[in-house]
């Protein structure tokens, strides 16, 4: 009969309680110290960050969000001047107010003027 030397047959005959060789032993052992190795590796590659790189990981993203925002309010300025002028509305006031920024007092003057616009 031939012997099955592979740790993990080793591993589960030592775990039933049977008496391994000084052999299977050290084979054994090399298997255990080679999965705790591999085990350290991945551990330590997915090792929890510092608090300093979090929030300076957070700082960017939120920096990047404020600078799409910005340029989704400026489509979205563009798109009602653009949807305003080919409607014929182009009246100074309320494209002065586009550029000033004031979306919320924009938003609302426009839907009193056109109800149908779809912002």
């Amino acid at each position: 009969m031939t012997e099955n030397l592979s740790p993990r047959v080793l591993h589960d005959r030592a775990t039933r309680g049977i008496v391994l060789s000084a052999k299977e032993n050290v084979i054994l052992e090399a298997w255990y110290a080679q999965q705790d190795a591999e085990e350290d590796t991945m551990l330590t590659a997915n090792a929890p960050l510092s608090s300093s790189i979090m929030e300076e990981k957070i700082d960017m993203a939120l920096v990047q969000i404020q600078t799409v925002t910005q340029q989704i309010q400026t489509l979205t300025i563009t798109t009602v001047v653009l949807q305003m002028s080919t409607m014929g509305y182009s009246d100074e006031a309320s494209l002065t107010m586009l550029h000033l920024g004031a979306e919320t007092t924009l938003y609302s003057i426009i839907l009193a003027k056109i109800p149908h616009l779809q912002l």
